[in-house]
């Protein structure tokens, strides 16, 4: 079976309470289901992983803590200076993932930096909720998952 690792790291760290998410353990697609907005064919979708836990398994988005351990494992990697000390303030502000957004758009010589970080390990938690869930499935970008 072919997973898209990438289209299931983006389910895990879709917050989004309206959609549910499946993986079909026949095809290897990521199904999303619109809890809230009436369409028939996503009822029918819903009904049916709910029916067939064997094929569908339900992909609970992670929690914040862990996307927040992912910025906090960046700005400890960095080289100590004014974007460290600038990231790890808006780390500790309230609202830190909106900080943490606002503060790269200051410093754009780190933007290709961090979403390369923030992409390696959503790939990694993607592939341990797979071996959390005794999948085995050839990834399309590059081997097995």
């Amino acid at each position: 079976m072919k997973v898209d690792i990438d289209e299931l790291a983006a389910a895990l760290e879709d917050q989004n309470a309206e959609i549910s998410r499946y993986l079909d353990k026949e095809t290897g697609e990521v199904v999303l289901v619109f809890d809230d907005f009436g369409l028939s064919d996503s009822e029918n979708v819903d009904q049916e992983a709910r029916n067939n836990p064997d094929r569908y398994v339900f992909i609970e988005p992670m929690d914040s803590s862990t996307g927040y351990r992912i910025m906090e494992d960046f700005v400890l990697e960095l080289p100590d200076g004014p974007a460290k000390e600038l990231l790890e303030r808006a780390l500790a502000w309230k609202k830190p993932f909106s900080n943490f957004k606002n503060a790269l758009r200051e410093l754009p010589e780190l933007k290709e930096a961090w979403f390369k970080h923030h992409d390696a390990r959503m790939r990694a938690e993607a592939l341990e909720w797979l071996a959390d869930h005794d999948i085995v499935a050839d990834d399309p970008s590059g081997g097995k998952a």
